[in-house]
């Protein structure tokens, strides 16, 4: 024993080097002051193994980590020494970093975790994360694999309870995780339950709720939630039906602090001509003008609106264009209100704000240089001044083909409008406390979110796909049926039935193609609900009948006019009919001309 324990002292103060500075003793006195069964351990057997694997370089099948880490990597987790290298460690690495995606330090220290692929299951399929998106979460978030499976699986069920859409939890893991991770599954069902039902909001609001904001799943009912609503309709005087109605809204509101939230809505109140409901139907439609700054934002806007417009139009504005709010006054709203007083001096000051949220550099700019470069103001507009929506509205394809230029030629002119741009308006510099670029694109959140948004884009053409084909191959066959119908298959009554067919398709047109709203402009013809059904899909119905001398004989009702001559399906015999006629001895009567 004395032996063993003499090899262990020494692997600790040699080979882990725990003796050599202050660092090394702390580590050595938790060790055996809180895991003192590592004294019992054969050095060559467990901790030796440990060690090289730990150290050893990933293209030789280890961890690849440095001496320093590998040593935090094993005090942090003494239980590894217990697991054997070669039939445990390297195969979960090996996973882990290939599989899994996890970087070397994240797989290190979920290691010890043997359910690794039960948790990538969890969130690919039962969250519908898909399998990629389940790896850039766990990459991510390598946390996941410390939370209890059953308490996750809990409140996965609260949501699927409310019948939440499968998009929209998977939407909901993916942005905020913790909405399934935390352990207080009851508290998340208590919070669904006063959104449903103690503010008759109902299931299918609440879930639309924790979608559009997953963050308040994580908030204490008692005191966070009940007190806000509380703020909201009795401090602020929107009322209860005021206070549901702004939770109901997305519930961004319960995540803001009373002192942003009321400054902020007091303000809103405060604009000359501005109510209550209408504060109230703004928030709802535009949630984020509460997380806008006051004095560096809210107000100095705010102000130049009343300077353009006048107090009496400013509450008319502000409700209309609310995102004009949270845009730079300075680098966006004045040049392009400047530009459009410029260029459109005979338009409204009404019509050109509610279009200064266009990009000037990006997309006015560059359309007004050539118009002018290539003298073709008439084709926007009037000669001497081309209208202000032709240009602002007008998509980039629509702009070049009038203009009679290439894509190419009008992005290398944007790009210059650009550089100009930023040359006189430079951009805020955005670094953090380290002086590092801070990329918002780059977020654990948004490649999680990116891996998912690829899997659905897929998943939806997939769909598109399938469904393309099953209808049209259920319009062929309603295609065929009508006209199997139509010819009176086997039947004497045929002509009636085709008959009662196009009195009925006729009527049904008439009544169908009565909505101006569903109609396309210019063409005539009628393809709003009900076409397809009306007249089937005519690139996939089979050809019309043709008689010996090479005429397209009649079809009944269903609509043949379109790809043949229409026979009145009063002369559409059946067989027994021709039978009886030639019974008695004389000739079918031949089609009239003029009928024809």
């Amino acid at each position: 024993a004395c032996v063993l324990l003499d090899a262990v002292v020494s692997f600790l103060a040699k080979d882990m080097k725990l003796l050599n500075d202050e660092k090394g003793l702390r580590y050595l006195k938790t060790l055996i002051l809180e895991s003192s069964w590592v004294l019992t351990l054969d050095p060559e057997e467990n901790l030796k193994p440990l060690l090289a694997f730990l150290k050893q370089s990933v293209n030789a099948g280890g961890c690849g980590l440095t001496h320093v880490k590998a040593v935090k990597a094993i005090c942090a987790a003494p239980s590894l020494f217990t697991h054997s290298v070669e039939d445990d460690l390297r195969p979960r690495f090996k996973f882990m970093t290939e599989e899994a995606g996890l970087r070397a330090t994240d797989a290190v220290e979920c290691i010890m975790y043997d359910h690794v692929r039960e948790y990538m299951r969890f969130f690919a399929e039962e969250c519908f994360l898909g399998e990629n998106a389940a790896k850039a979460l766990l990459r991510s978030d390598p946390r996941a694999l410390d939370k209890d499976l059953g308490n996750m699986r809990a409140s996965l069920k609260c949501m699927l309870d409310i019948k939440m859409r499968p998009e929209q939890i998977s939407y909901v893991v993916a942005k905020y995780p913790i909405a399934v991770m935390h352990s207080d599954f009851e508290g998340l069902r208590s919070k669904i339950r006063y959104f449903s039902e103690t503010l008759s909001l109902g299931d299918a609001k609440t879930a639309e709720i924790i979608f559009k904001n997953p963050e308040i799943t994580s908030l204490n009912l008692e005191g966070n939630i009940i007190p806000k609503f509380r703020y909201l309709a009795d401090v602020l005087g929107f009322g209860a039906d005021g206070a549901t109605k702004l939770i109901a809204g997305g519930g961004v509101v319960l995540g803001m602090s009373e002192e942003k939230l009321g400054a902020n809505a007091l303000y809103l109140l405060a604009i000359p001509g501005m109510t209550q409901v209408a504060v109230c139907d703004l928030i709802v439609r535009f949630p984020s003008i509460l997380g806008y700054h006051l004095e560096n934002n809210l107000k100095p806007t705010v102000q130049w609106i009343i300077d353009e417009v006048g107090e009496e139009q400013v509450a008319r504005q502000v409700y209309m264009n609310p995102h004009l709010v949270g845009m730079s006054l300075e680098r966006n709203l004045k040049p392009t209100l400047a530009f459009y007083k410029i260029h459109f001096p005979m338009q409204s000051i009404e019509v050109m704000l509610s279009l200064c949220a266009i990009s000037l550099p990006g997309n006015l700019l560059p359309k007004m240089r050539l118009i002018h470069r290539l003298g073709i103001m008439a084709k926007f507009g009037t000669a001497e001044q081309p209208g202000i929506k032709c240009i602002a509205a007008c998509e980039i394809g629509d702009f070049c083909s009038r203009a009679g230029i290439s894509q190419e030629e009008y992005q290398a002119e944007r790009t210059r409008c650009i550089a100009d741009f930023a040359k006189e308006f430079p951009p805020p510099v955005l670094k953090d406390k380290d002086g590092n670029w801070i990329n918002k694109l780059d977020g654990p959140r948004q490649k999680i979110i990116a891996a998912l948004n690829k899997r659905n884009t897929l998943l939806r053409l997939e769909m598109e796909s399938n469904s393309r084909e099953a209808q049209s191959a259920a319009r062929a066959e309603a295609a065929n049926k009508r006209r199997r119908n139509a010819f009176g298959k086997g039947g004497g009554d045929s002509g009636d039935e085709g008959a009662e067919t196009q009195g009925e398709s006729k009527r049904a047109a008439v009544d169908t193609s009565s909505s101006p709203d569903d109609s396309l402009p210019g063409d005539g013809v009628y393809k709003g609900p009900g076409y397809l059904e009306l007249y089937g899909d005519m690139t996939t119905l089979p050809a019309p009948p043709v008689g010996e001398g090479g005429e397209v004989i009649g079809m009944g009702g269903w609509g043949c006019g379109r790809v043949g001559l229409r026979v009145p399906s009063s002369e559409v015999r059946s067989e027994e009919a021709e039978a009886e006629e030639e019974a008695r001895g004389g000739a079918a009567p031949a089609a009239d001309p003029k009928s024809e």
